[in-house]
């Protein structure tokens, strides 16, 4: 078995770490440390009640394979050195940090899956805004199609909130960070990326409508979309609209076409808990380790009709 630990548990990303992780049938959860709770993870974290008997951990924690870090300080190599038997063979997945040295693997599955297969050992965060977008524009940046200002209308839906309120503009830190990765694929790209955001209560899932300009017609884009996921297991092409209801509760993110005359708007929609946040720490984890991606994350949507 696999042994992992996960830093700050008692997040909301941690506590969906810990409700995958106990289910993973490759992975032993070693420990679940907190700064600031206490006593049983499961009178803390929902839904798990008779499957652990684990106990949030403060300060001595036994070695484990992976550290899966959900603070927002990186975890350091006196940390790793400190509980690790061989500080070198430790794979750290940073689910919060920023600024990361440039040896971290940015954690976009879809982008960078044989870096993280061929001996990753450092991964990098992917905020659930930039994947949603970059997933909906990774194969137009493949075939150099990106030649046009880009502008995102996303919604998301946070449980619980009844007011909207919204971010915008080019200067929102995912521009950057989508900026980054398609110039990975297009290293041409540098056109202007304009995000509102709004975010709502409701449904818990995140829709982002991604729209450019390319002239190339539908009938030749949709192939590129399926041939370039074809081979992914968590991100589809579909061929009729979507719905944040197709995904919430799993690792999915689904995409839909639409073109008028040369205005091409790309539907994207994922869980922002999930596919944007844990279930693609598990994903990274997976390949890191050389499992197969679906290990652990045949998750089934829970959105009632």
């Amino acid at each position: 078995m696999i042994k992992v630990g996960i830093l700050e548990a008692a997040s909301a990303h941690g506590a969906e770490l810990v409700r995958i992780l106990l289910n993973h049938p490759d992975i032993e959860l070693v420990w679940a440390q907190s700064s600031v709770a206490q006593g049983p993870i499961s009178t803390y974290v929902r839904g798990i009640t008779g499957e652990t008997d684990l106990v949030f951990s403060r300060l001595t924690l036994a070695p484990v394979d992976v550290i899966i870090n959900c603070s927002s300080t990186p975890v350091s190599q006196q940390f790793v050195t400190a509980i690790a038997a061989d500080p070198e063979q430790v794979r750290i997945i940073e689910t919060a940090a920023n600024d990361l040295p440039e040896n971290y693997i940015y954690g976009l599955c879809e982008l960078n899956r044989k870096s993280l297969v061929r001996g990753g050992m450092l991964a990098a965060p992917v905020s659930p805004l930039a994947m949603a977008v970059e997933l909906a524009l990774l194969p137009l940046a493949k075939h150099l199609l990106l030649n046009a200002p880009i502008s995102v209308a996303a919604a998301v839906g946070v449980g619980g909130t009844r007011s909207i309120y919204h971010r915008g503009g080019g200067s929102l830190p995912e521009a950057a960070e989508i900026t980054s990765a398609l110039s990975m694929l297009q290293s041409s790209f540098c056109q202007p990326i304009d995000i509102v955001e709004l975010r709502t209560g409701g449904s818990d899932g995140l829709m982002a409508v991604v729209t450019t300009q390319c002239s190339t017609a539908i009938g030749e884009i949709r192939p590129l979309y399926k041939s370039a996921y074809e081979d992914h297991n968590f991100t589809h092409l579909s061929d009729e609209p979507i719905d944040t209801r197709d995904v919430v509760g799993t690792n999915k993110c689904l995409l839909y076409l639409e073109k008028d005359d040369d205005t091409l708007r790309i539907t994207s929609v994922l869980d922002p808990r999930i596919k944007g946040g844990a279930g693609n720490s598990v994903h990274m984890l997976n390949l890191m380790l050389g499992l197969h991606e679906l290990t652990g994350l045949n998750l089934k949507s829970y959105y009632p009709e």
